[in-house]
């Protein structure tokens, strides 16, 4: 549980979604049991005490489905630039005066909320402006946490461009995730003994084999909305080890 205080009362998850997957399209309405994973994502979420959680989305008349769907299942919103990630997380932290923004994305169902509470509670002791548990390599595809200072992000996204070949501001901790900037700020990048054997495992969803195997997984786990990634690790150690077909590093 998080001890309260005034770096948790200033934190929220600031959730991406949207439906223009150019690989997946419309895949945060696909089905995970008898869920959308957007809305098995949020339930899963929902299990941490005390945290605000907001999808950010486009204004994308497309990205309708998904505020209508955030008011009907009374979750907070917020609307932005469809191009722009970093001026969208920005103003959605403005928005909801959140000064610390752990950032998740909305194809990973399965993110272990106990590493969110721990890694949060890391970030606001050693008083840091950016966490990570990416950099390492040593956690499953879907695992993806990072914890950054509002203040910092905004400083810093003058420097994350918008190229003729490719938009880094698509990106919303580009600039943290670059070696050359470590000296800019003061960052952690979290590291796991557990799980970095089976760092290749996809538990994302950017295919819809990806979403094959998660509803295997869970399947197996009587859909489970709250199983641990251990739980999940283990199910897939049994019964698919060998199914390269399903467990292949997707490039």
């Amino acid at each position: 549980m998080l001890k309260r205080n005034n770096c948790l009362n200033k934190s929220a998850i600031i959730l991406e979604a949207r439906t223009q997957s150019k690989r997946f399209p419309n895949k945060v309405f696909k089905k995970i049991g008898n869920y959308s994973l957007l809305h098995f994502l949020l339930k899963r979420l929902s299990r941490l005490e005390n945290i605000k959680i907001i999808v950010a989305t486009t204004k994308n008349p497309k990205d309708k489905k998904i505020i209508n769907f955030c008011k009907k299942n009374h979750y907070l919103f917020f609307a932005g630039k469809e191009n722009d990630l970093i001026d969208r997380v920005l103003n959605c932290a403005k928005n909801y005066k959140i000064e610390n923004i752990i950032s998740l994305t909305s194809d990973n169902p399965l993110v272990d909320i106990k590493y969110i509470s721990k890694y949060l509670n890391i970030f606001c002791k050693r008083k840091l402006d950016y966490l990570d548990n990416i950099q390492s390599n040593t956690f499953p595809k879907g695992m993806a946490i990072r914890i950054v200072k509002r203040a910092k992000l905004k400083k810093f996204s003058k420097f994350v461009k918008k190229t003729k070949d490719y938009n880094y501001r698509q990106h919303t901790c580009y600039f943290f995730m670059q070696k050359k900037n470590f000296k800019h700020f003061k960052g952690y990048f979290a590291k796991s003994e557990s799980y970095s054997q089976y760092k290749n495992l996809r538990l994302t969803v950017d295919y819809k084999e990806d979403l094959e195997l998660i509803n295997y997984l869970l399947k197996k786990n009587n859909f489970d909305i709250y199983v641990s990634i251990k739980k999940i690790i283990n199910t897939w150690r049994k019964s698919l080890k060998s199914n390269r077909s399903l467990t292949k590093e997707i490039l």
